[in-house]
């Protein structure tokens, strides 16, 4: 985070805290005769638990502020990440959370439940593949049903045009981006005899191989030096 971004998130939690130290806390007493349910969700190979945080809810305002904050701050960094993930990641989200949002069309078939199971893949993946094997997810809706979503909330104004792109621009793109085998098939390549740069998705090199990248870094690299820098580390 640059310098003057962190001093002033630093200026603005301390003065968010300091508003609410004195501040009395009077949120409802918890509920504790519910039993907990620890499942919260369960969708294609995802099964999501929630926790219970004993002492949470004793905890004086102005450290449920606190937790709140940083909670929020963890935001600052979410679409750098999605953006890392793969190049087209948030132009996919955006697309589908329109869809999800505006769709005004039978949401009880087969073919929107679907799309919603996929977009619960993709929000939890952060990006269209998958978390742990890092393959590109697969959609079990077709390529026609996604063109007729997005073009049914096309006069939403929430589709994620570019300048002058037409909704069918936009559509071919996606279209391939998620339904094409051979477009980003994997985030993250690492199998023998492949170039890792060149065949993975990550967003963190465009038109460069990965004998590209080693010559880059040899390059840097100072034989002579008895505290050598790891250049490259971060990417």
């Amino acid at each position: 985070m640059p310098r003057m971004t962190r001093y002033a998130a630093t200026l603005l939690l301390s003065l968010l805290l300091s508003a609410c130290a004195s501040a009395p806390d009077t949120s409802p007493a918890p509920d504790t005769t519910a039993e907990f349910k620890f499942e919260f969700e369960r969708f294609a190979d995802i099964q999501m638990l929630a926790y219970e945080v004993p002492g949470f809810d004793e905890l004086p305002l102005r450290q449920k502020m606190l937790i709140y904050y940083l909670y929020q701050a963890s935001y600052a960094g979410r679409d750098i990440m999605w953006d890392q993930n793969y190049r087209y990641n948030l132009r996919v989200r955006r697309t589908l959370e329109a869809i999800i949002e505006h769709y005004r069309g039978n949401r009880d078939s087969a073919n929107f439940k679907a799309l919603e199971t996929y977009t619960r893949q993709v929000w939890f993946a952060n990006g269209i593949h998958h978390h742990n094997s890092t393959l590109k997810l697969q959609p079990s809706f077709s390529a026609e049903q996604f063109r007729a979503y997005i073009e049914a909330v096309s006069l939403s104004g929430a589709l994620p045009l570019l300048q002058d792109e037409t909704t069918d621009q936009l559509i071919e793109q996606l279209t391939r981006t998620i339904f094409d085998p051979d477009i980003a098939p994997k985030k993250v390549a690492t199998e023998p005899g492949v170039d890792k740069v060149v065949s993975s998705a990550v967003n963190f090199y465009r038109d460069v191989t990965e004998e590209d990248v080693r010559a880059f870094y040899a390059a840097k690299s100072d034989s002579s030096d008895l505290t050598p820098v790891s250049h490259g580390l971060n990417s």
